[in-house]
């Protein structure tokens, strides 16, 4: 009766069609976006940009499969995939299987999908509809390491006596070099059977790619199959063929792929050698808001000015390319910035590209970062500004004597000069003297860069800095710059041949064919003045906010992040309120403490902007950097002149003898100001015990490089304030450098913006940039109410870490 019922039990069972043939050479963890729909789906949501493959496989003994599979990721993480498969087995079963896909990437190292195949049946398989749904995960959390599992056809559907038997998939991939030099995988599927001989054996995958475009692979699975193959990689566009035999089933096989990207890879490249071609126009964002999908989209309109730095440095790595064309169109920012600009383009230069620098009407700043150039072009009818540099002091003290207000500030120091604008009708002889020496660091920094590279003795430069104002022609005849050349159109070569395949900046950017992401060093941004609460921009662009809470939470992120080895802080700022200061100094101490933590001076880093770099491991400045300002003051205002004029009378009913010493109608008392003078003297002692102590400097020595006196980023460095002189790049080597990492490891640069920067908001942000919405700027008066609130609660507060060049 057992054997009857056994009997009976397999003769209801339906027909179990054989799998689609899979990749055979490939481990199915490292194949990515539409390749996964062939593979093991789990891998999908890994695609970058849009890619398509043809795949072909047989005649093994389950028969023959093609498959035409695209993939598209419109965004970071969300892919959208597609596919048809014809299969062709023994006993004339035949059939068509779709594929639609959508994958989800909710971080940088996890991968979901989701797969619908209709069923399409023909000859044996006529009418059979078997639609199925598979499920895939993927995770990735190392770059040496991938794991995939997925359920297939989990619908288990049956028709017309024929099943596609449920099925679960794993595999891994391993990178022991965390290249793609080697890679080693494994993959299994299990199937929902009773018959055990059709489980598929393991599969063990060996791929080694001696050189970017060459791969060479083996595999084999415990059933005696083997298969050897080679793929051959352009940078938009691979393929590959394999052969493969079985010992004891005496078959052989053929395997063939085609796929094409839209995304560059590391791979032959047969558009030769370029030139790149870079507009540097509008104005040139401090901070490290670097946006590299706006990079890889060839837009350099206004870059934050991290993102210049940064793709010089890159193209200079790049063997394809031989020159860079700067195309100067009135761009924007102080010098330290230009700095690093220039450092770049010396550092082109030295890895044998040559640079080109074309100019229109310029300036000093034109002229600073164009010196660094192989060749200077100028339009003939052109004009060069090269008559020096300035400041302008300006103090009101005059205007509020006649609108009847009265300003009095307690400042530590003879140098502390920030409330000399409203309090003395002329600069003091201490703050005419550090503007000098300012001015004198800067402008020798300036002829030394022009002198070293127009060829000219630096005598030679003042002398021209005197005459002032040059002509094209006599620019040329003074050796200031080589060539004068039409151009009327600045966004297109010039018209000889002096460039060979032009290409735009960011139309070069080359992936690496790399699992998770590369260890990160995080960018957290310190820019504006500093105050308490969220970071702000004003409605006018003219005074923005670093509030302490967005950058403590950036901090507080970067080094709760177990992907970020190291932190960089990149500090443009005059300084501000001493609590909103001693908060972010708090959370650079607790960083330091877990992560090597870098700072980056920009254009100014004074007073609580200097306060907060003091915990760093190193700090870099520009030899132009605006630095020290180490020093506290308060503002104390009094209107009752002005009350008087308006015809205002106050009365003020108190408890507590000095409850009205803020009150804006009386002046302060002696007892009063004495008060004061301890207070703001309690803090400069606070003040300068954290300077000495994170500077290995005595008290006393501390004290003499502060009293609020600014130094230039050179100056800083000569009296050990600053660790090395440098910008951006050299502080994220420095950093990788800390974390254990070579410099020439691969990092992905990372900021912390403000309001966060998750994955949804760089959703949110990519898909507004890929429709084309862009931002109308729009009368918010809400928004200026805000402003002038934040502000206003700024200089009220009791006193303050400001640099005078705030004003």
């Amino acid at each position: 009766m057992f054997a009857v019922a056994l009997l009976s039990l397999a003769v209801s069972q339906p027909v179990v069609l054989p799998i689609a043939n899979k990749p055979p050479l490939e481990a199915h963890a490292t194949l990515d976006g539409q390749d996964a729909l062939q593979a093991n789906a789990g891998t999908l949501a890994f695609q970058e940009g849009a890619g398509f493959s043809y795949r072909h496989v047989g005649p093994p003994r389950e028969g023959d499969t093609d498959a035409f599979l695209a993939a598209w990721a419109p965004w970071s993480f969300v892919t959208f995939g597609g596919g048809l498969e014809y299969a062709r087995f023994p006993g004339d079963h035949r059939f068509l299987q779709g594929a639609i896909a959508l994958g989800f990437r909710p971080t940088v190292a996890l991968s979901v999908s989701l797969v619908y195949r209709p069923f399409f049946g023909m000859g044996a398989l006529q009418g059979a509809r078997l639609d199925a749904w598979d499920f895939g995960l993927g995770f990735r959390p190392a770059r040496w390491l991938s794991l995939t599992a997925a359920i297939e056809n989990f619908s288990n559907p049956v028709s017309r006596g024929f099943v596609i038997p449920r099925t679960y998939a794993v595999g891994f991939g391993v990178r022991p070099f965390r290249s793609d030099f080697l890679t080693i995988g494994a993959d299994a599927r299990l199937r929902e059977t009773l018959d055990l001989r059709q489980w598929p054996a393991p599969r063990f995958t060996l791929d080694v790619r001696p050189v970017s475009w060459l791969g060479l692979m083996l595999s084999a699975t415990t059933k005696g199959e083997f298969y050897a193959g080679v793929t051959v990689r352009e940078q938009h566009v691979d393929a590959g063929v394999g052969f493969g035999v079985s010992r004891d089933q005496g078959f052989y096989s053929s395997y063939v792929f085609a796929r094409g990207t839209t995304k560059a890879r590391e791979g032959l490249d047969f558009t030769g050698k370029k030139t790149v071609q870079m507009a540097l126009k509008g104005e040139l964002r401090p901070g490290a808001d670097l946006d590299l999908l706006r990079i890889a989209m060839g837009d350099f309109t206004g870059p934050p000015f991290g993102e210049i730095p940064l793709e010089l440095y890159a193209l200079a790595e790049r063997a394809d390319i031989t020159g860079v064309r700067l195309v100067f169109q009135g761009f924007d920012c102080n010098f330290a910035t230009l700095h690093e600009i220039r450092d770049a383009i010396l550092h082109l230069r030295k890895k044998g590209k040559r640079v080109v620098a074309e100019l229109g009407e310029s300036d000093d700043r034109d002229l600073y970062v164009a010196s660094a150039a192989d060749e200077i072009i100028m339009e003939p009818e052109a004009g060069l500004a090269f008559d020096g540099i300035k400041v302008t002091i300006r103090n009101y003290k005059g205007l509020l004597d006649k609108i009847g207000v009265k300003v009095e500030a307690h400042a530590s120091g003879e140098y502390k000069n920030s409330p000399d604008s409203f309090t003395k009708e002329q600069p003091s002889s201490q703050q005419i003297m550090v503007q000098n020496a300012l001015l004198d660091d800067m402008s020798g920094a300036i002829v030394k860069a022009v002198a070293d590279g127009r060829k000219l003795p630096e005598e030679r430069v003042r002398e021209l800095i005197e005459k002032g104002l040059f002509s094209a022609t006599q620019a040329k005849d003074a050796g200031l710059i080589d060539t004068l050349a039409y151009n009327p159109d600045p966004a297109a070569p010039l018209p000889r041949a002096r460039y060979s395949n032009l290409v735009n900046a960011g139309s070069t950017v080359i992936h690496r064919d790399e699992w998770n992401e590369p260890p990160e060093i995080a960018i957290v941004s310190i820019n504006g003045t500093i105050a308490g609460g969220d970071s702000f921009e004003d409605p006018f662009g003219l005074f923005p906010i670093a509030g302490a809470g967005t950058i403590i939470r950036a901090i507080e992120k970067a080094r709760l992040d177990p992907n970020v080895e190291a932190i960089v802080v990149r500090i443009n700022s005059p300084g501000g309120d001493i609590l909103a200061s001693d908060f972010i100094w708090q959370a650079m101490r607790r960083a330091a403490l877990t992560k090597p933590t870098v700072v980056s001076m920009g254009d100014m880093a004074a007073s609580g902007g200097y306060y907060s770099a003091l915990p760093a491991h190193v700090i870099f400045a520009e030899p132009e950097t605006v630095t020290g300002s180490i020093g506290v003051f308060n503002f104390s205002v009094d209107l009752s002149g002005l009350f008087a004029k308006l015809g205002i009378n106050n009365t003020v009913i108190k408890r507590g003898e000095h409850a009205d010493m803020t009150d804006l109608s009386r002046p302060l008392t002696d007892e009063e100001h004495t008060m004061m003078h301890a207070y703001v003297g309690d803090l400069y002692q606070s003040f300068l015990r954290k300077v000495a102590h994170a500077r290995k400097l005595d008290v006393a020595k501390a004290d003499s490089l502060a009293r609020g006196r600014v130094w230039s980023g050179k100056a800083a460095f000569e009296h050990g304030l600053v660790d090395k002189l440098g910008g951006l790049i050299d502080a994220i080597n420095e950093a990788k450098r800390l974390a254990g990492l070579s410099e020439a490891a691969i990092v992905n640069v990372r900021p912390y913006p403000a309001g966060g920067g998750g994955r949804l908001e760089r959703f949110a942000a990519e898909v507004t940039e890929s429709v084309g919405i862009k931002a109308t700027p729009a009368i918010d008066l809400k928004a200026i109410a805000d402003y002038v609130r934040r502000v206003s609660a700024l200089f009220s507060a009791k006193a303050l870490y400001l640099s005078p060049e705030a004003f």
